[in-house]
């Protein structure tokens, strides 16, 4: 054979390899044809726009509507999307059993009760397939003959399918009582033999604005819509009663109104007075329906204003206030401002303030609740309101002009207190008619004294920088101590040193911060003759001086360099800063000859240093010194 023959006959194979090879690629595997030749019907369901169910003398027609299903009979109502769905999963998963082809006609089929059957089920849309008729149960449990379209071939399949085609046409009416998220809702209107009653959800707050306008409770209203719209159908009233359950409507309850923001029309609910059975009737003006509904749907219908009306004293974002004014009657006015991130003492020259007092006296105000006492505002001076004993402002600040602000402060919020009753004193935000009590407690977190606002960080330093210590302990004369690279000593002369103590002192001072203020100096706090008196100076010559005063109970008062007024330390702080510097002896050390005056320390202090003979018992720790 030619070598040109043989070359194209190796071509004329390889290409029938290669063909063969792409084309069985696309077929499906001995497995899959197995599997695909057992479905009954094979349809796309995103092309089944309609479901006619024939259920003996019910007729169910269902259409697929902008994506949702609706029913159009025997009633025109929402259909029950995930009824449909378990349908259509019914129908996908239909296998064949086995199957007959009579031999004998119409007579073997008349038999199987597939001449005309009873119940029926028909996919509309594009690629519809043959409608399914349902015969008779086979001799096996579980099974069932059905046959497709005008086919005379008999298919025995599970009659799980069946249980799907002969529910009620109830059972595909969708149960839900309104597809609108509660989220969604914006107003509401409660109508009853009561009144009416109008809240308005604005800027993610709700406020009643009928019978009165007050801030509304953005968790009870929320819960109440949310508890309405997911309520489930209990049934659907059919039309042999429907003269009964008109009869109640109209004698009803009560109405609820739900406005959609961007929606088109409000959806209202009309709800009969209860029945014996526990439940009440409802029509919803989007559903051609009456409606059996659980005893409980009615919350709305049973609401006062008070029950949704906002009891807390105020309602507060502290992230949009930049300026709080805290005006006492006949006192200087206390100003606070936010600076970046920080919050400033503005009536004292922007000295740094506590942020966390700032933010709990917001918070407290926030969570406060009330007892409103009267909703009318005519008698202020009654409550002490007409000259309040304190008023606090919040405002927000922009420096300049934007579309939204003009430059300058813009109050948001403000809180009178007047007189006081028992426990409680009376208040009222000066935008709103309403007067409250609440607990007069609420004041001491409210400081009137600028000093009590100022930060709890007394030094910020590195203990390593501090070089100088002078340590006065009541009538005791000072020891002044250095710091060079071998460790503190005296300033003048050679004498032993409790290092451990100062240590601990230095570490202490560095970072002192206050357990809290306790505003203006007053000689009660003992500051005029100080337990003890700490001076220090850093590598950088800055100079620093702490005295602690008289005890207050757990806490001891102390002021510092720098800071007006006085503030409490804590029993730690204060044992290291009054430890002593100075060793001591242990019990039983025999004392010594008074020792010659050292240089750096005064004779009545080098007197009450005895230098015992043996090596010097210095203590481990500030409580062990003192």
């Amino acid at each position: 054979m030619k070598a040109r023959n043989t070359i194209l006959l190796l071509l004329i194979a390889a290409g029938c390899y290669f063909f063969l090879r792409y084309y069985e690629s696309g077929q499906p595997t001995t497995d899959e044809a197995e599997e695909q030749s057992t479905h009954v019907i094979k349809f796309d369901r995103s092309n089944v726009d309609g479901i006619n169910i024939t259920n003996n003398d019910t007729k169910i027609e269902l259409r697929r509507v902008n994506g949702e299903w609706q029913m159009d009979a025997p009633v025109k109502d929402k259909a029950d999307d995930t009824a449909v769905e378990q349908l259509l999963n019914s129908l996908d998963d239909l296998r064949k059993e086995t199957s007959i082809k009579p031999e004998t006609g119409k007579d073997d089929v008349r038999d199987l009760g597939l001449v005309k059957p009873n119940v029926t089920l028909q996919l509309l849309g594009k690629d519809a397939p043959a409608e399914i008729l349902f015969g008779k149960d086979t001799a096996i449990e579980g099974k069932e003959y059905i046959r497709l379209g005008n086919s005379q071939e008999v298919i025995v399949v599970s009659n799980a399918l069946r249980g799907q085609v002969t529910k009620s046409a109830d059972d595909y009416r969708d149960h839900q009582l309104a597809d609108i998220a509660a989220t969604q809702v914006n107003q509401v209107n409660i109508k009853t033999a009561a009144g009416e009653i109008e809240l308005e959800k604005k800027q993610d707050h709700w406020q009643i604005n009928r019978p009165i306008k007050a801030r509304g409770d953005d968790s009870k209203i929320g819960d109440l819509i949310s508890q309405t719209l997911t309520t489930k159908v209990d049934s659907f009233v059919a039309p042999n009663q429907a003269a009964a359950a008109n009869a109640a409507l109209t004698d009803a309850q009560g109405t609820v109104t739900f406005a959609v923001e961007g929606g088109d029309k409000p959806v209202s609910l009309q709800l009969s007075k209860p029945l014996e059975t526990q439940k009440e009737y409802g029509r919803l003006s989007t559903r051609d329906a009456i409606l059996v509904l659980p005893r409980g749907v009615d919350g709305f219908l049973s609401t006062t204003p008070n029950d949704v009306r906002d009891h807390h004293l105020i309602r507060l974002n502290l992230d949009t206030v930049d300026r709080i004014h805290i005006a006492p009657a006949g006192a200087p006015e206390v100003l606070l401002a936010r600076k970046g991130e920080e919050w400033t003492i503005k009536s004292l020259g922007d000295r740094p303030a506590n942020g966390g007092d700032v933010q709990r006296m917001a918070s407290a105000l926030q969570d406060q609740t009330v007892t409103f006492v009267s909703d009318v505002a005519t008698d202020l001076a009654k409550y002490g309101l007409d000259k309040p004993r304190l008023e606090v402002t919040f405002a927000s600040y922009a420096s300049d002009n934007t579309a939204e602000t003009k430059a300058g402060e813009q109050p948001l919020e403000s809180i009178l207190f007047g007189n006081t009753d028992g426990t409680d004193v009376y208040a009222k935000l000066d935008d709103e008619p309403f007067i409250v009590s609440v607990p007069k407690s609420i004041l001491d977190g409210i400081y009137t004294d600028p000093l009590k606002w100022q930060e709890l960080a007394i030094f910020k330093l590195n203990a390593a920088d501090i070089s100088t210590l002078a340590v006065t302990k009541d009538d005791q004369a000072t020891i002044s101590l250095v710091k060079d690279k071998g460790g503190w000593k005296p300033a003048k002369g050679d004498i032993s040193l409790n290092t451990t103590n100062i240590e601990s002192m230095a570490n202490t001072l560095s970072t002192l911060r206050a357990v809290e203020w306790a505003g203006a100096t007053l000689p009660v706090h003992g500051l005029d003759k100080p337990s003890v008196i700490i001076s220090f100076a850093t590598a950088d010559k800055a100079s620093y001086t702490v005295k602690v005063g008289a005890p207050a109970g757990e806490y001891w008062y102390a002021s510092g360099t720098g800071f007006d007024g006085t503030f409490l330390i804590s029993k730690p702080d204060h044992d290291a800063l009054t430890a002593e510097v100075l060793p001591v002896l242990t019990p039983g050390a025999s004392p010594t000859p008074p020792a010659v005056p050292l240089p750096g320390v005064s004779p009545s202090a080098s007197e009450a240093l005895p230098t015992p003979p043996g090596p010097v018992q210095v203590a481990t720790s500030p409580v062990e010194a003192k």
